[in-house]
């Protein structure tokens, strides 16, 4: 072997080691789904209860939460589809998701309603803000109503990870947040959102 091609192979190796080899597979899931995963957590409220909802569909890959609070009070949901992904080789992958969406949020000045866009890569969180469209309090929907509802917006969640070699799990979906500090019914928030998990790729 001619001894300066070995040797520009071996830097040549020994720079992918040292800055990392960033690769995209076209490798991809869609629904439906292995699994799904929603939670809501609601703190205090008063003078009425904060409450959350969110639900998965694993067939058709829409996830849904909802989350309220006046006085003061504190909730959110989240709501995610689930795969797994094998890799052979070790390196700087490219993670996205893409979901199509429909939401909604009212609230009063000094009240908090977010949204956002969540990837789980092995448990770990990486969140995104999304934007939602507001409405007057007697328009805002229940989570059942927005279900079959078009999808006005698309966003795509991203992110580039070293991975190991071997089985990881990939995890995407939506979650909303609100909270209010007010001690009358004055202080109100509300965020509810549907989204189809349209695509898992890495």
């Amino acid at each position: 072997m001619n001894p300066r091609i070995s040797r520009a192979a071996l830097l040549g190796a020994m720079i992918v080691v040292v800055l990392g080899l960033e690769m995209k597979w076209a490798e991809a899931a869609g629904p439906p789904y292995p699994y799904g995963y929603c939670k809501d957590v609601t703190l205090g409220g008063s003078p009425f209860p904060a409450t959350a909802e969110c639900a998965v569909d694993t067939n058709s890959g829409t996830v849904g939460d909802m989350a309220y609070s006046d006085g003061v009070g504190a909730a959110g949901a989240r709501a995610e589809e689930g795969t797994t992904g094998n890799f052979s080789y070790s390196g700087y992958y490219t993670i996205t998701c893409d979901i199509k969406y429909v939401a909604k949020f009212s609230k009063s000045w000094l009240a908090f309603a977010t949204l956002h866009a969540n990837l789980f890569v092995d448990g770990v969180k990486y969140t995104d803000n999304l934007g939602a469209d507001g409405v007057w309090p007697w328009e805002m929907p229940s989570m059942s109503q927005l279900w079959s509802a078009p999808r006005n917006r698309s966003y795509t969640i991203t992110r580039t990870l070293y991975l190991g070699r071997g089985s990881h799990t990939f995890s995407c979906g939506l979650e909303d947040r609100v909270s209010t500090g007010g001690y009358t019914i004055d202080f109100y928030a509300a965020m509810v959102g549907v989204g189809d998990v349209t695509r898992i790729n890495w």
